[in-house]
C-alpha cells in the first residue's frame, strides 16, 4: 500500500492560526502530515482525499434510490482517484457492513499508487485488534495507514489501550479517533502517550455549514497545538456545497432523500452562499477547509465525475480570497449567524 514518510518541524504539524471567522491566511499547504504511532516519523497526505461511506451502503443509495452508486460507478470513481494523485481514503468497518472495505480492497488491488488507507472500527477495546485484523484482511493489505475509533467509547482510557495494541500489533501506521470533542481527544492523548503511542489524527464533520471544529478553543485549536491532523468529514455537506444557482433553481436538484444528509439548510439559505461560492462550488468550500491549515478534507464520491468535479478540481483551485465572507455566508445558511462563542477554560 502507497504510505510515505517525512520529517516535520516541532509539532509536526502544517497549520495557519486563524481568527474569529475560523479561516487561515492565504498559505495553503497541500499536504498534511499525520504522526506515525510509533517513532517520529509521518505520513505525508494529500489536503483532500476521498469518503467511501456510500460505497455499500443502503442509507445512501447503494442498490436502492441511487442508480449511479454501482459497484462499477464507485470503482470508476477509484480510478479516476488514483489518476488525479491519489491520496488519503477514509472507510469503516461498518460502512456497508463491511462492502466499502472490501470495494476499496478491489481499488487497492487495481491500483494502489500514492493511496493512503483510513478506516475505523469500534466495540469492545478488548477487540480492537481482532477487529483491525479483520478489516486489513477485507481491504487485503497487511496494514493500514491509519487506524481510528469509530465513536467514542467510555472509558476513554481503555479504548486508548486498544488503540495502541493495534498499532502495536503492526496493524497500522498511525492511529486517529472520530467525533470525539476537544476535552475527550485530551484524555485519548494522555493515555495514548502514556503507552508510547502519538494521536496522528482527529476526525469530525467540518463544512462551510458545520464550523463548530474552528471554534476557539475548538478541535482545530486543539489539533494545532499538539501536531494532530484533523480530518473533516461530510466537506461538501451531502452534496449541498456541490449545487449552482441557474436561472434562480439550485442545480442538480437533490431527492428528499439525499437530503436526509449533513448541513441541512433551506434552498433559499444556500443561494447566497453558493453565489458566492462561484462556478466551481465543491472546489472552493474544501478549499475553504483545507485553507484552515492541517486539515484533510474527505468529500464522499460516488462516481468518477464526482472525483473530478470536486478531489480534482480542489487540487487545482486556489485558496478563497473571500474567505471570512464565505465562512460569514456558510453560518447564516446554517441559521447560525454569529460565530461560534470562545470556550470557556476550566
Amino acid at each position: 500500500m502507497g504510505t510515505t514518510s517525512g520529517c516535520t518541524g516541532d509539532n509536526g504539524q502544517t497549520s495557519s492560526s486563524t481568527g474569529d471567522s475560523g479561516q487561515a491566511s492565504s498559505s495553503v499547504p497541500e499536504t498534511v502530515r499525520i504522526r506515525r504511532a510509533l517513532g517520529d516519523a509521518f505520513l505525508e497526505v494529500p489536503a483532500v482525499g476521498l469518503g467511501t461511506w456510500s460505497w455499500g451502503a443502503a442509507k445512501w443509495g447503494w442498490r436502492t434510490w441511487d442508480a449511479r452508486l454501482t459497484r462499477r460507478g464507485v470503482l470508476r470513481a477509484w480510478d479516476a482517484f488514483v489518476d488525479g494523485g491519489g491520496g488519503l481514503v477514509d472507510t469503516a468497518d461498518d460502512y456497508g457492513a463491511g462492502l466499502s472495505e472490501r470495494l476499496v480492497g478491489v481499488g487497492l488491488a487495481r491500483n494502489a499508487t500514492n493511496v493512503f488507507v483510513a478506516t475505523k472500527g469500534g466495540g469492545r477495546p478488548s477487540e480492537l485488534v481482532s477487529a483491525a485484523s479483520a478489516s486489513c484482511e477485507r481491504l487485503g493489505v497487511d496494514r493500514v495507514a491509519l487506524y481510528q475509533l469509530h465513536s467514542v467509547c467510555e472509558p476513554i482510557e481503555r479504548a486508548a489501550d486498544g488503540l495502541a495494541a493495534v498499532a502495536k500489533a503492526g496493524l497500522c501506521d498511525a492511529v486517529g479517533a472520530c467525533n470525539h470533542d476537544v476535552a475527550q481527544l485530551e484524555r485519548l492523548r494522555a493515555r495514548l502517550e502514556r503507552r508510547g503511542v502519538a494521536l496522528g489524527a482527529a476526525q469530525v464533520e467540518a463544512s462551510l455549514l458545520s464550523q463548530d471544529a474552528f471554534a476557539r478553543d475548538g478541535v482545530h485549536d486543539w489539533c494545532a497545538a499538539r501536531g494532530v491532523a484533523l480530518l473533516a468529514y461530510a466537506p461538501l455537506a451531502s452534496g449541498r456545497l456541490a449545487r449552482r444557482v441557474v436561472d434562480g433553481e439550485l442545480r442538480p436538484a437533490m431527492t428528499e432523500k439525499a437530503k436526509r444528509g449533513f448541513g441541512r439548510a433551506d434552498d433559499a439559505k444556500l443561494k447566497p452562499l453558493l453565489r458566492r461560492l462561484g462556478d466551481a462550488p465543491a472546489a472552493a468550500a474544501l478549499r475553504w477547509l483545507t485553507a484552515h491549515g492541517g486539515v484533510v478534507a474527505i468529500p464522499g464520491c460516488k462516481t468518477a465525475d464526482q472525483v473530478v468535479a470536486t478531489v480534482a478540481a480542489a487540487r487545482a483551485f486556489g485558496p478563497p480570497a473571500d474567505g471570512d465572507a464565505l465562512a460569514a455566508a456558510g453560518r447564516a445558511a446554517a441559521g447560525r449567524p454569529r460565530p461560534a462563542a470562545r470556550k470557556r477554560r476550566g
